[in-house]
C-alpha cells in the first residue's frame, strides 16, 4: 500500500518536531521536487501553446503573407494547456 500525502506530510512533521528541526524547512525540501516537476510540466505547456504563433509570425516575415500569423494566432485561441496543468496544483 502506497503511503498517502497526509501521512507522509504527519512523518515529517513528527520527526522535524522530534528532532527539534524547522517544520517548514523540511516541508520545503520534501516538496522542492514536486515543485521543480510542475514548474517543468509548466514550461512545455507554455511552449506547446506558443510555438505555433511564433512559427506564423516567422513565416510571415519570411514569406510577407499574413495567413501564417493568422493560423498561428488562431492557435492562442484554443484551450490553455497550462490551466490543464495547474488544475491539480494546489498551494505552491
Amino acid at each position: 500500500a502506497k503511503p498517502s500525502a497526509k501521512k507522509l506530510l504527519k512523518t515529517i512533521t513528527t520527526y522535524s518536531t522530534r528532532h527539534s528541526l524547522d517544520r517548514a524547512s523540511e516541508i520545503r525540501q520534501f516538496l522542492s521536487p514536486v515543485e521543480k516537476q510542475c514548474h517543468l510540466k509548466n514550461e512545455k505547456a507554455a511552449l506547446q501553446q506558443l510555438l505555433p504563433a511564433y512559427l506564423g509570425y516567422t513565416i510571415s516575415l519570411v514569406t510577407g503573407n499574413p495567413l501564417p500569423l493568422l493560423v498561428g494566432a488562431a492557435s492562442l485561441m484554443g484551450k490553455d494547456p497550462m490551466q490543464e496543468e495547474n488544475a491539480n496544483v494546489h498551494g505552491f
